[in-house]
């Protein structure tokens, strides 16, 4: 042992070690990578031996380059500490809102009509007023993510969004805790002082309009402006001390290892899905929020009175002739505890409005507007979705609305939608699936890997989906938020869409067929890397710009 630790380079690292333990988290935030691979360390201990030859040796033997050298560093750390104090918003603004370096790109051409492209969602000056006036510094640094779209259903032409306004706050509070501890053979009560980390999503929602000719011509013109509405809160949270969205919360997560505990939470209703009645032509707007609570004398929303449920799912109907919007809290039966799904899908069926509740287990809900309750309808297991959650250990969420495909004839319809799966590692993977158009609405097949824009530690989240005709040709248009940071569009012919889904070109919806080799992540990889290959070969070509 002595004598391999005498080895040159095992002492050289010994020197390095100190430095090595001063730049460790410096150096990986410059890496920005999840894991701490082998160019990691090799980066870090380079810093650290330049690090040790150039300030730590200096410092420790000349006098004059040593005063040079510790003037320069308490001047560094003096700017570290003052940029440390800037709020989050203004940083993003000064250092990420100008910089165009990490955006996506403005589209992306594959063959076969597949287009990529970035939709510039924009809130006007004149309404940022409406739109940010409970936020700190406004709408400073604020994006425009998980747009949702939905065809008008008087002009064909028109398409409405709906988005959300998203902003991340951090903050810190000193709290004071009171526990039961244990001294000798009683237990006692002891105030300790916790560190309370916040982290505040601000989010609101907007609507604006595009044009389907303008969005699917060779221009790609997927430039509005959003206007923000103010959603009402439903009847039942009408005797709280609020007249807007402040949640209530769960107790936060506490660390006891550093007596520290974290609390994340939305201010507003979260990732807005629109859709139209097919009765009414109503526009509906679901979407999950807190549990709307008093408003508290700090930035932290007080405890929920109920411990069970946290967040709730709503909905809002907007009857524009009337100028009027209002909110209903969609409950399921009381049969039905398990946690509560964000990413509920809404459809209609003979003007009754149904919700696929969850995946795993298969959970169908139907609200009845005569008597004002939903109920489980249908509550089933699917092998494809059971096998990701057992075998591949995934997470399976709910994505956009299901929207009703029929042939030209209508002789056969199903309903198509989306949903992401999520790894341990948080990563999103977003997939279409077709179920039936009658009760029991069972599950008829999915695709592969939806072929969105991947781009590195970037997570899409599929939060729209709509199918519109243009001069004879049916088109799919997939709605997704990048990265919390932007929205984008992805416009895939029906007709390929379909080649996804249903391997059999004699498919009928009345004859529901289903995987036969069984469904792995693995798989799902090699067939989306073969259908990406396959789009950008050499004898093809694929354009970005």
């Amino acid at each position: 042992v002595s004598r391999f630790l005498k080895l040159k380079p095992v002492a050289s690292l010994g020197k390095f070690s100190y430095s090595i333990y001063i730049l460790q988290y410096i150096v990986f935030w410059m890496w920005g990578g999840e894991e701490a691979d082998f160019g990691f360390w090799f980066l870090l201990v380079v810093l650290a031996a330049v690090a040790y030859h150039f300030v730590l040796v200096p410092c420790t033997s000349d006098r004059v380059f040593s005063k040079v050298v510790f003037a320069a560093t308490a001047l560094s750390f003096a700017l570290f500490f003052t940029f440390s104090l800037i709020p989050l918003p203004w940083k993003n603004f000064f250092f990420q809102r100008e910089s165009h370096h990490d955006r996506t790109p403005f589209a992306i051409i594959y063959e076969q009509g597949v287009v990529d492209m970035r939709l510039d969602l924009q809130i006007s000056k004149q309404d940022e007023e409406d739109a940010f006036w409970d936020w700190e510094n406004k709408g400073l640094g604020h994006k425009v993510i998980n747009p949702s779209i939905a065809l008008d259903p008087k002009d064909p032409d028109v398409l409405w969004v709906a988005a959300r306004l998203h902003r991340e706050d951090r903050e810190k509070h000193q709290l004071q805790s009171r526990r039961r501890v244990r001294v000798g053979s009683k237990h006692v009560a002891k105030n300790e002082d916790v560190a309370l980390s916040v982290s505040k999503w601000n989010s609101r929602v907007a609507v604006g309009l595009l044009s389907v000719s303008k969005v699917t011509d060779k221009y790609w013109n997927a430039f509005t402006f959003l206007h923000p509405i103010e959603i009402p809160l439903p009847p039942d949270a009408a005797n709280a001390n609020t007249s807007f969205w402040t949640p209530c919360l769960p107790p936060p997560l506490r660390h006891p290892v550093n007596n520290t505990a974290t609390l994340r939470f939305s201010t507003g209703p979260e990732d807005p899905r629109l859709q139209f009645g097919k009765s009414d032509d109503l526009m509906h707007i679901t979407f999950f929020s807190f549990a709307p609570g008093d408003r508290g004398r700090t930035d932290v929303p007080p405890r929920c009175a109920d411990p069970k449920s946290y967040g709730r799912f709503y909905e809002t109907t907007v009857f524009a002739e009337e100028n009027r919007l209002e909110t209903k809290q969609v409950k399921f039966d009381e049969a039905e505890r398990s946690e509560i799904e964000k990413n509920w899908m809404r459809f209609e069926v003979k003007s009754a409005a149904h919700y696929i509740r969850s995946l795993h287990p298969y959970i169908v809900v139907r609200h009845s507007a005569r008597r004002k309750t939903t109920q489980v309808i249908v509550r089933t297991e699917v092998p494809v979705f059971a096998q990701l959650v057992q075998q591949e250990k995934l997470k399976i969420h709910g994505g956009s609305n299901a929207v009703l495909v029929c042939d030209e004839g209508r002789a056969s319809c199903y309903f198509l939608a989306t949903f992401h799966t999520v790894d341990k590692k948080g990563r999103y993977l977003n997939y279409a699936f077709a179920f039936e158009s009658e009760r029991p609405f069972s599950i008829i097949s999915i695709t592969r890997q939806l072929p969105l824009l991947n781009m590195k530690d970037r997570n899409n989240f599929l939060s729209g989906l709509e199918v519109v005709q243009v001069q004879g040709d049916r088109y799919v248009l997939f709605t997704y938020g990048c990265n919390d940071d932007e929205s984008r569009l992805l416009k895939v012919p029906l007709s390929l869409v379909e080649e996804w889904i249903f391997p059999s070109q004699h498919y009928h919806p009345k004859q529901p067929t289903h995987i036969t080799s069984p469904l792995s992540t693995k798989s799902l990889f090699r067939s989306t890397f073969r259908m990406l290959h396959h789009m950008v070969d050499r004898d093809r070509e694929k354009f970005v710009f």
